[in-house]
């Protein structure tokens, strides 16, 4: 095979590679069109479930978000209801099974009493996950798919750009509530028989998952 016969499969090589690459990142963006017109179409916003969460918050370099969780008092909440503690303490207050009692799980469960069509189909409400504090995921979910859609994700996805660094992709306000104290009180409130004085500042520093990536501009 001669040099310019070598240098002609190259280039056929690379522009071949460059279609598939292309056509794929079309596919990509295609999907993002299709969650877009679901998302219009969709009523309200549902639980999706932590596991869901974790798909994109488990990742070290965004903060480990899922593993903090883990490592909090929240991931196990439901399991304190089988307790001899809470089983005693259920009994003086009139509760015969902390775990099949409304007035224990509205607050050891994810949206407890949410209706079924605010759930979403692989929703599992055990514990008090991320939903419990930042309410329903499905829009932020749907809307991260959307984002890494983006033509330039889809280049960082199938290594058209290669720095080494992961970017951080801005999603739209309002999808996912923030944290104010009013919304632990809730929970944390003297309805509970464990009731401790609630340090609002102090409880959230135990809790806190911040994602160490700048936000984009």
């Amino acid at each position: 095979m001669s040099e310019g016969d070598l240098k002609i499969m190259q280039r056929t090589e690379r522009a071949v590679r460059v279609r598939l690459r292309r056509g794929l990142a079309v596919g990509i963006i295609f999907l993002g069109t299709l969650v877009s017109v679901a998302l219009a179409e969709q009523k309200h916003n549902r639980y999706i479930g932590v596991e869901k969460c974790k798909n994109c918050h488990e990742a070290k370099i965004k903060g480990s978000q899922y593993y903090k969780w883990k490592e909090t008092r929240h991931a196990t909440s439901l399991q304190v209801l089988d307790s001899d503690t809470a089983k005693k303490t259920g009994k003086e207050i009139g509760v015969e099974n902390p775990q099949k009692s409304a007035k224990c799980l509205k607050c050891h469960l994810t949206a407890f009493d949410a209706p079924a069509e605010d759930r979403g189909p692989d929703f599992d409400n055990s514990n008090v996950q991320c939903e419990a504090c930042h309410g329903p995921g499905e829009y932020h979910f749907d809307a991260r798919l959307e984002a890494a859609a983006a033509e330039e994700e889809c280049e960082n996805v199938f290594g058209l750009k290669d720095d080494g660094e992961e970017e951080r992709i801005k999603i739209p306000e309002g999808e996912v509530k923030k944290i104010k104290e009013e919304t632990c009180r809730e929970c944390h409130n003297n309805e509970s028989p464990f009731f401790e004085e609630f340090d609002f500042e102090e409880s959230l520093k135990k809790v806190e998952h911040p994602d160490p990536r700048p936000v984009p501009e």
